[in-house]
């Protein structure tokens, strides 16, 4: 078993200068200039039109370091695709080579985009080859604000930080992580860290995937520790697999999972049972079993300081990203939907969800009811079958 990472990106669309010449000055976003909670009117930006169903976008901004600067540094724009696993594809980048300002102008069509930061592979090349990668990594990439373009050219930013909400953080990645090992544990152990300068307090959260259905269970606990070490908070099922995450903040206990200065994660099996092949692992939020696909990536469960911050309840289930050509997509889903009900069986968290999208199978017509906006709306996508790997 092995630790997920972020998703690495697929693809890369280099912008012709054709089109930069021929586009006006000045960004249709200036993430600088953008602040939580966001003013009326500052959410939505009127895209310009590129051609047929596309659109310019322009944006500016600055990326900021939870530590000293260290270059160079990637800008990407990114939308997901739906594969085998949900991974992200590169709409259009730019790399910092020695100062933390940018501008990256892109064609896009309907969709959800998010900004990223990520260390550029100039950066984890120069670093000794014998070091393994992942503590050669100095940072790890943040999302940024997400992006929802509509067929009208209408864009809708959502902001998820409250404190510089329009930069681009470079994380720092933590270390001393324990467990992380694919030896079977007899009883639930206590998770440790090294600890991260600055850091006032530390967030953490964990999924389980069931050794005998193959379901991936993910916890709709954010717990907050002061210390570096933190009992595993429930018995261990025999046969099952974890994976536990955790981040350093240096602030208000509130900001849990909105702004952290370090991450990192790490995993482990319960000794006994016979594993389940039936289940594979997805990008963040969290895992999801898939015996038939909607085609949507959701947010993390909302912890009390979500719920305190942005409104709604820890069960409130949203999208995060709809996934091009998927039953969503072609539904009508949108980024910031929250999913009320599934044919007409209220849904109570993430774990309810997949619950219920689990006893469906491919070409199910299922009915969804979302909330968008305060309205109700009355969705019907065609489930489509996992995509095969190649």
């Amino acid at each position: 078993m092995r630790l997920l990472l972020w998703p690495t990106f697929a693809a890369s669309l280099l912008l012709g200068s054709s089109l930069l010449n021929a586009a006006p000055p000045g960004p249709d976003l200036r993430l600088d200039d953008l602040a939580f909670p966001p003013a009326e009117g500052d959410t939505t930006v009127k895209l310009r039109k590129a051609g047929d169903g596309t659109f310019r976008l322009s944006i500016a901004g600055t990326v900021d370091w939870t530590g000293p600067a260290d270059y160079p540094v990637t800008v990407k724009l990114v939308r997901p695709v739906l594969g085998p696993g949900y991974v992200d594809e590169s709409v259009a980048r730019v790399i910092l080579e020695d100062t933390p300002t940018f501008e990256l102008v892109a064609v896009v069509a309907p969709g959800t985009y998010t900004l990223r930061t990520d260390p550029s592979p100039e950066l984890l090349e120069s670093m000794p080859s014998e070091v393994p990668e992942r503590e050669r990594m100095p940072y790890w990439g943040v999302i940024g604000p997400r992006l929802t373009v509509r067929p009208n050219g209408r864009m809708h930013v959502d902001l998820f930080d409250r404190s510089g909400a329009g930069k681009l953080l470079l994380v720092g990645v933590m270390q001393g992580l324990e467990p992380q090992s694919d030896e079977p544990l007899e009883e639930a152990p206590v998770l440790r860290w090294d600890p991260v300068d600055g850091a006032t307090h530390y967030g953490l959260r964990w999924f389980s995937l069931d050794a005998v259905t193959g379901k991936a269970v993910a916890t709709e606990q954010n717990l907050v520790t002061t210390d570096t070490e933190y009992p595993f908070p429930v018995e261990l099922t025999p046969g099952n697999s974890y994976q536990w995450d955790v981040e350093a903040y240096s602030d208000h206990p509130n900001r849990v999972f909105l702004a952290p200065i370090a991450r990192s994660g790490g995993w482990f099996t319960a000794a006994g049972g016979e594993p389940s092949e039936d289940f594979e692992f997805q990008g963040p939020p969290w895992p999801t079993y898939r015996t038939a696909v909607l085609g949507v990536r959701l947010e993390p469960a909302r912890s009390p300081a979500m719920v305190e911050l942005w409104g709604g309840k820890e069960t409130d289930v949203r999208v995060d990203a709809v996934f091009p050509d998927s039953p969503a997509a072609l539904a009508g889903f949108f980024a910031g939907d929250r999913i009320v009900s599934i044919d007409r069986v209220p849904v109570e968290g993430l774990a309810h969800l997949q619950t219920l999208l689990g006893e469906r199978q491919p070409g199910d017509v299922v009915r969804v009811e979302v909330e968008r906006e305060e309205r109700r709306l009355v969705l019907r996508p065609k489930l489509m079958a996992p995509p095969e790997s190649d």
